[in-house]
């Protein structure tokens, strides 16, 4: 079992670098990456926990990009913290998503929603906290109940406290996790909102733009999909990597190490040997 799509409470999971390692160890996976937004704060714990606990751990991240419509989520494996790139574009990132969570904090007082931006900020304890974390605290509220309530009733596009964010173009997301010596990986390419057949036109581009692969196991992904998409990274050349985007949620279908349809993710999404420097 591998698992290369993994968020931790550095960014929007619900369980610590540590904690992930440690249901790793018990599930028997051989290789996992940790791949928080915008963020590398729980790379060391994660590490060391990984060798404590005899499991391979990856460094990684995930990085939202311009893309039209909507935005391009591009996973960096293997990343090294030292990157000066990936570090000034992360805290670019940051100030802009704390801009827009003042916007909502602010949209939601006037409309009498009894919410405290500063109060709500204080408990936190993640550098990039976003919308997942604006929906606990309306389940806390007991504004809604789950997270995909506050999402379709309040967080999501076209809902009334949506708010775009900053993204840096795809180009400058690339440069930066190729100079901190990773690898750069568009996720859940069924996400974009675009057709198959653009699709199709996009991955010659991309692989142009220095992408190294696109992830072809994700929850949005069942058996059809997961053919289709690997029979196009392998026309164009392009790695093909898998993993659950696990958060760790309550009712959320993502499981840890799994297939959309419950199978182990195969281990020759493992990205290996491209990710060799990391194994144990």
């Amino acid at each position: 079992m591998i698992d290369l799509h993994l968020h931790s409470t550095a960014s929007d999971g619900l369980f610590t670098p540590s904690q992930l390692v440690e249901q790793a160890a018990e599930k028997g996976a051989s290789l996992i990456a940790l791949t928080d937004h915008d963020s590398l704060a729980g790379t060391d714990e994660f590490l060391r926990t990984g060798a404590e606990k005899g499991v391979a751990a990856v460094p990684g991240i995930e990085i939202s990009a311009q893309f039209n419509p909507g935005e391009l989520h591009l996973l960096g494996y293997g990343v090294e913290s030292g990157g000066e790139a990936l570090r000034l574009l992360c805290e670019e990132i940051r100030r802009g998503r704390e801009e827009r969570n003042r916007e909502i904090f602010s949209q939601m007082q006037t409309d009498g929603l009894e919410v405290d931006y500063q109060a709500w900020r204080d408990e936190l304890t993640t550098p990039a906290p976003g919308r997942p974390h604006i929906a606990d605290y309306l389940i806390q509220k007991g504004e809604v109940k789950s997270r995909r309530e506050a999402f379709a009733k309040y967080l999501s596009e076209g809902r009334p406290y949506y708010r775009p964010r900053y993204n840096p173009s795809l180009e400058r997301s690339i440069a930066a996790i190729h100079e901190a010596a990773g690898l750069a990986v568009v996720a859940h390419p069924l996400s974009l909102r675009i057709s198959h057949g653009r699709l199709l036109d996009l991955l010659p581009l991309w692989r142009e733009m220095g992408i190294d692969g696109i992830e072809v196991i994700h929850p949005t992904v069942n058996r059809h999909w997961y053919r289709r998409l690997s029979q196009a990274a392998a026309e164009q050349g392009l790695l093909a990597s898998g993993g659950s985007d696990f958060h760790g949620a309550p009712g959320e279908q993502r499981f840890f190490g799994k297939t959309s349809w419950g199978d182990p993710i195969p281990e020759e999404l493992s990205l290996v040997p491209e990710l060799q420097r990391f194994q144990i």
